[in-house]
Parts: C-alpha cells; sequence; structure tokens
C-alpha cells in the first residue's frame, strides 16, 4: 500500500524507507537484471547523502546502487543506467534528460518509488518534472512520500500519484526536537543593513560559537562575501551555494563533516535533510518567510536525540512572522542580546576590510573569465576534432517548451510561496492595464470627451498633413532661390486657387523667365512638383465644398425654426 510519512528533522526517516527496502530486494529474483526502486530528491546533496547511506546498509549484500544528478558528466551515468542496478537515486531534471536523450533507458520495470522531501518537490518547476516521471513509471507501482513538513499542499501529489495511502505522522506538522534551544536576536535599528547582519554574525562567531556552526544566508553573493570576511577574521570557513559547481559544493561539504572547517555558510541549499552529525549551532541571517523553512533550518542541529542551539536575526520587518512562529511553537524561546561594543568593533573591522574585499572579487571576475575562455577553447577544439561525430548525433529533447517551462515555473511559486505570487500577479496585472490604456486613448471616457477626442485628433492629422505638403512643395522649389524670394513664391503659392492647369503654366512660365538654370532640372522632380501642387488644390477646393454645404445646413434649420 501507498504511504505518506510525516516526522521530526533527524528521526530518522531516510533509514525508515532505505532498510525495508533493501530487507525486500534480499528476496528478488536474480536471473534477470532489473532496476526496481527509484528514490527521487531535491536537491543533489541529499541525493548524495542517501547514496552514501544506502551503500553504507548494503555493504555486504549484491544489491547495486546508481548515483544520477546533475552537474557531473553524462556517459559514466548512462553506463550505471545500462547496466540495471537494482536501486537509482536521482534528482528529476538529470533523470528526465537521459530517460529522453539516452538509449535503452526507461523505467518500466519499477517498483516502489520513494519521493524524499515531498513538499519541496512542489516548488519551483518540480511539479511537472514529477508528474512526467510518475507518467513512464508503471501503475502497479508502489509510492511513497516522506518529509517532515507534510502540509495539505501534498494532497495535490498524493490525488495524482498514490492509490489509497496511509498517512503516518509521528509528530504533528510544525513540530521540533525537544533537545533545541531557540535564540531570537532583535535587531531595533529601522536603517537596518545587510551589512549590521554581518557585523552580528561575525561578533557571534568570534566571541560565542568557535566550531561546528552552520549560518544560512539570504543569497548566493551575501555568503560568498561572507566566506571573504571570514577568511580575513581568520576563521576558517567553507561555502556551500548555487553558483559552485556539484565537485566544489561535494568537498565544502565532506571538509565541514570532516572538521576540516568550522563553520560552513550556506543558503537555503543545504537546509533540507542534510545529516552532519555534532553541528552544535544554527546561525539565521533572516527569519524566513514560511515556517518550513525555518523548521528545516534548525533541524541541522539537535539531531537524533542530541541538543543544540538555533540563533535567528530578526528585523522591525520581520516581527509579524515571528509572532505567528511563537503561537505554533511550544517549546520555550529566549532573545540574545549582543554588546553593542562587540558589533562596532565588528563593523569597523568590516570597513578595514572594505578595499581587501574589493580586491578578491576583482581578482575571482579574472579569474572566472580566464576559466571560461579555456573551456570555450578546449570546446572548439572538440568540435574541430570530432566535428563528424558531434554532427550525427540526434538533437537533445525535453518535455517542455520554453513557455511551458515559464508556466510551470509560476505555478511552483504559486504553491511554495503565495505571498509572493500574490503580489508578481499584482504586477503583471498593473503592466496589462498599462498596455491596454496605450492600445485604447478612449479607454474610460465620457462619450462627449470621445467625440472631442476624436475631433481633435482629427485636426491634428490634418495639420500634419498640410506640414507634409509644405515640406514637398519647399523641396520640390529650386536650389538656387535665395531665402526671401523662396517664402515670397510659397505664400503666392498657398493663395492661389486656380485650376491645376493654370498652376502647372504659371509655374512653368515663371521658372522659364527668372531661373535660367531650371532647364535642367529632370523630368521626375517636374511631375513630383505638379503631383504635390494639385494634391494641395484639390484639399483647399474640399475643405471649401464642407464650409458651403455648413453655411446651407445652418440658414435651412433657421428658416425651418
Amino acid at each position: 500500500s501507498d504511504i505518506l510519512g510525516n516526522a521530526v528533522t533527524g528521526s530518522g526517516k531516510t533509514a525508515a524507507f532505505m532498510l525495508p527496502i533493501l530487507e525486500r530486494l534480499l528476496h528478488r529474483p536474480k536471473q534477470t537484471r532489473r532496476t526496481r526502486v527509484l528514490i527521487l530528491t531535491p536537491t543533489r546533496e541529499l541525493a548524495a547523502q542517501c547514496f552514501s547511506m544506502g551503500k553504507d546498509l548494503a555493504k555486504y549484500s549484491d544489491i547495486e546502487i546508481c548515483f544520477i544528478v546533475g552537474g557531473l558528466a553524462m556517459k559514466p551515468q548512462e553506463v550505471d543506467l545500462r547496466n540495471r542496478p537494482d536501486i537509482v537515486i536521482a534528482t528529476s531534471g538529470r533523470l528526465i534528460d537521459h530517460l529522453r536523450n539516452s538509449q535503452s533507458i526507461h523505467l518500466e520495470d519499477i517498483e516502489i518509488l520513494v519521493l524524499d522531501e515531498a513538499d519541496r518537490l512542489l516548488e519551483e518547476s518540480f511539479t511537472d518534472e514529477i508528474f512526467e516521471i510518475i507518467r513512464m513509471c508503471p501503475r502497479g507501482r508502489q509510492t511513497m512520500l516522506f518529509s517532515a513538513t507534510l502540509t495539505s499542499e501534498v494532497n495535490q501529489l498524493a490525488k495524482l500519484s498514490l492509490n489509497n495511502p496511509k498517512r503516518i505522522s509521528v509528530d504533528d506538522v510544525y513540530d521540533l526536537s525537544t533537545g533545541l534551544q531557540q535564540e531570537f536576536v532583535r535587531i531595533r535599528d529601522k536603517n537596518e543593513s545587510d551589512q549590521l547582519r554581518e557585523a552580528i554574525i561575525l561578533s557571534l562567531c568570534l566571541n560565542s560559537f568557535h566550531s561546528r556552526t552552520i549560518v544560512f544566508l539570504k543569497s548566493k553573493v551575501i555568503a560568498h562575501r561572507l566566506m571573504i570576511l571570514f577568511g580575513l577574521a581568520d576563521l576558517s570557513a567553507a561555502e556551500l551555494h548555487g553558483n559552485l559547481t556539484q565537485t566544489q559544493r561535494l568537498n565544502s561539504l565532506d571538509s565541514f563533516k570532516l572538521g576540516r572547517v568550522n563553520f560552513l555558510l550556506c543558503t537555503d541549499l543545504a537546509s533540507r535533510g542534510l545529516d552532519i552529525s555534532g553541528v552544535e549551532t544554527v546561525i539565521s541571517s533572516h527569519l524566513p518567510n514560511q515556517i518550513r523553512t525555518y523548521v528545516h533550518r534548525v533541524g541541522r542541529t539537535a539531531r537524533a536525540g542530541k541538543s543544540g542551539r538555533s540563533v535567528t536575526l530578526v528585523g522591525e520587518k520581520e516581527r509579524k512572522t515571528l509572532k505567528t512562529m511563537l503561537k505554533k511553537s511550544k517549546d520555550s524561546v529566549r532573545s540574545r542580546k549582543i554588546s553593542p561594543s562587540n558589533i562596532e568593533k565588528c563593523r569597523e573591522m568590516i570597513k578595514n576590510f572594505k578595499d581587501d574585499v574589493q580586491d578578491i572579487l576583482y581578482q575571482e571576475m579574472a579569474e572566472k573569465r580566464v576559466r571560461i575562455a579555456e573551456m570555450e577553447a578546449n570546446k572548439l577544439q572538440n568540435v574541430i576534432q570530432f566535428q563528424d561525430e558531434i554532427l550525427n548525433r540526434p538533437p537533445k529533447t525535453w518535455f517542455q517548451n520554453e513557455k511551458q517551462r515559464k508556466e510551470s515555473k509560476q505555478k511552483g511559486i504559486e504553491l511554495s510561496s503565495p505571498a509572493e505570487f500574490a503580489s508578481k500577479l499584482k504586477s503583471s496585472k498593473k503592466r496589462k492595464s498599462d498596455k491596454e490604456s496605450k492600445k485604447d486613448p478612449f479607454r474610460g471616457l465620457s462619450r462627449k470627451k470621445r467625440r472631442r477626442k476624436m475631433i481633435m485628433m482629427d485636426e491634428q492629422k490634418e495639420r500634419a498633413v498640410q506640414e507634409k505638403m509644405k515640406s514637398e512643395t519647399v523641396k520640390a522649389s529650386p536650389s538656387k532661390l535665395t531665402s526671401e524670394q523662396h517664402q515670397r513664391k510659397v505664400a503666392r503659392q498657398a493663395k492661389r486657387t486656380v485650376n491645376p492647369q493654370k498652376i502647372a503654366t504659371s509655374t512653368s512660365k515663371t521658372s522659364k523667365k527668372r531661373h535660367p538654370a531650371r532647364k535642367f532640372a529632370s523630368s521626375d522632380e517636374k511631375t513630383d512638383r505638379f503631383a504635390a501642387q494639385i494634391a494641395d488644390f484639390g484639399f483647399r477646393e474640399e475643405k471649401k465644398s464642407t464650409r458651403k454645404f455648413q453655411k446651407k445646413t445652418k440658414k435651412r434649420f433657421k428658416r425651418r425654426r
């Protein structure tokens, strides 16, 4: 039967589904090689952790486990999948890439499908990818969903992928471990900035917490900047965020696990499922908008019955979320105070390091450009060397086009953070209204105002036509005339209301008498001039007829009265 599992962070959910799977695979038929189990995770780090745990548990058995994630070479993974391992631990994007573009790889023999951190799989573009993988799996499989924050949002996924599931919840949705000590540092400064928060974190790490500390930061840029500051302040630290390559991520995670480094500076990438033993403190630079992200962050410490501490910086704008969080939390919460002298010292330290930080960032940018240039050069060499092989390869495909990808991402934002989605919706509506107002100039006007505007627009068009006709006549005039003579001539032509034939003869006579250089003018210029004069004359005649008609109608109206 299908299962929906929910338990506190650090309670051993990975072992809860890995052990029964391994026990079931020990009794499998060994005549034919088949991939029977698929485990999907939202992040590469979580997939790597599941893989290492599975390897340790299946050490003394003949069960084969495969590791398929992005950021690593495709060819070795392709070979592993063709060998039909018993268990495949993967991220959704890379798995779909293999299923669509690699030969003889399928999910027809899957018996067990596990979705770890199920609520995170609903965020961003994960939902459509998960449904695509579920569509490729056979119907008679067993499906299991596990997470620490298994909320009502997962019901959407459960309806489509599970058949009459059994819900097993050890604790409430937002329960924290009993050994966790929660502390909040309130920032009362109204002009709070990232530098102030950096100074507070630096003072905490220099004075209070010296080892086995994870620091969660708002963005990748801030995490990298703080990494440089920690290095300048002689604090051994490693960074973990999306701007790093897969090998760099794994190296930094291993260095923190093995104790080579005392501090791990990371984004919410490391907040899900990572089991790092001996973490004493978790520091958050900002209070997250959602309670579940906070639960996952502080869940990196106080795991498996051990004690731990979480310190969160709270600004004036984050007070509402803090109040809602305190209402839901059952445990006691403390407020931590930091001496302003320590913060000032750290602020001065950061100011002194400003030039050094800029130099380091500049050097890193230069190194990055060189590295990119080398990569491009290697690519060109490979293209030249293996041109025939590359051209013969079939083009890569994906189950969505670009428009569908954007739509799925928007759906993910709607499910994961409703506030962010609402703000985006408002901005899009404003843009649409602005565009519509630009397209329709009469929008929102009454009938009278519309008529007035139409008359005004007609008058403007008439003026524009008249100016165009004048400019054409000016262009048609000879080049050797002086400015005064030219102005007189234009005035005369404007006063004339004679037949077009007379206008043509008069202009030709004047040109012959006054300007002997006119003889050398081309026939095209003459025809253009003539056409312009006729059009001008016709326009005047039309205007006259309309005025006469208006006068007649007024007289008739008066007589009737």
